[in-house]
């Protein structure tokens, strides 16, 4: 049975601190029906008269509290990511411990409907465009721990046909305090370093976080029990040429022009490294895992999305120019 979103609800957050977790309660409070419960291991930037901060740490048993939930639902953002190659066992440890915990958490609360963001990477590295019923192949430490994860919400939602979870892989979720790729993006042409960081042609699947959350909430209200599984995205997507040209457009940057070879440019990096090591400084914010990647398509296909009318309400151009707009015009942070 499908909710009707009209009465109240209760949004139990975990990692309501982070990027995205802090765009889904504005979002929330914005939409005026919903009791919201961040729980995170920091407090988050909006105000605790909006939300209710828990400190909680998911990949430890989360303790029973007091709280007493009207029509909730689970939003799952909390995970670990890092770049770094030396601290994996992070990823098993927290991602899929958070998973368990928070099934749990729901079984002792009687909650039937769980949120899970969970990522592209597991497909797997590939060129290929990947949709919904794509064998996943996940070749690093996040994805294959994501899809783990996956699997431990599948056993919750099988444990009762009336429980409902939906598994959304999205692509790059860029906006307001997102300090990642696309930020990344915006410093290099903002520092007038004119070359593509990888191929041009590179297709990279992108999400405005303001359409994921709002995504996140409709499904929420329209899905039925049972299973759920979306890839998120920019339709069609970018490649990263015209997602600099949209940079450079909105905030008016001189537009990257040359495209740097793979070799050269791993050639270079390594360079910078070994300088960085003997002299003890960092350069760069690259490492050779990092440029490689640069070198390989992230192409999902999100027709399903469409199919099911859950529209982005942005474009690409358009969703730039509302984040430059809510940095007061003075940049992409």
């Amino acid at each position: 049975m499908n909710d009707t979103g009209n009465s109240k609800r209760c949004a139990i957050i975990f990692g309501g601190s982070g990027f995205i977790g802090q765009h889904l309660i504005q979002h929330l409070i914005e939409n005026g029906v919903w009791q919201i419960f961040n729980f995170d291991l920091v407090k988050g930037q909006i105000s605790e008269s909006d939300s209710i901060f828990n400190f909680c740490d998911v990949s430890k048993k989360i303790i029973l509290d007091n709280n007493n939930y009207t029509n909730p639902v689970i939003f799952c953002l909390a995970a670990y990511f890092k770049h770094s190659d030396s601290v994996t066992s992070e990823y098993f440890r927290i991602n899929v411990n958070a998973a368990k915990n928070i099934c749990e958490y729901a079984r002792d609360k009687k909650i039937n409907t769980i949120v899970f963001l969970s990522t592209v990477e597991c497909y797997g590295v590939s060129e290929n465009i990947k949709n919904e019923k794509t064998e996943p192949q996940p070749n690093t430490p996040y994805g294959i721990s994501k899809l783990i994860a996956e699997y431990i919400f599948k056993e919750w939602q099988a444990e009762n046909p009336n429980r409902k979870l939906i598994i959304l892989r999205p692509g790059v979720a860029y906006g307001k305090g997102e300090k990642g790729n696309v930020s990344k993006l915006y410093s290099t042409l903002r520092k007038k370093i004119l070359f593509f960081p990888g191929k041009k042609d590179l297709i990279k699947s992108v999400i405005y976080v303001k359409d994921l959350v709002s995504i996140m909430v409709q499904m929420v209200k329209k899905e039925k029990s049972g299973v759920s599984l979306f890839n998120v995205g920019i339709s069609p997507n970018p490649t990263v040429k015209e997602l600099c040209d949209e940079i450079s457009n909105i905030a008016g940057l001189p537009k990257a022009r040359i495209t740097i070879p793979k070799s050269i440019l791993i050639t270079m990096v390594f360079i910078v490294q070994v300088i960085s090591l003997l002299i003890g400084k960092k350069f760069i914010q690259y490492n050779l895992a990092k440029v490689k990647k640069l070198f390989i398509s992230t192409d999902i296909d999100s027709s399903k999305l469409i199919k099911h009318e859950y529209v982005a309400h942005y474009s690409l151009s358009e969703s730039l120019l509302d984040w430059y707009n809510d940095c007061n015009k003075k940049g992409l942070y």
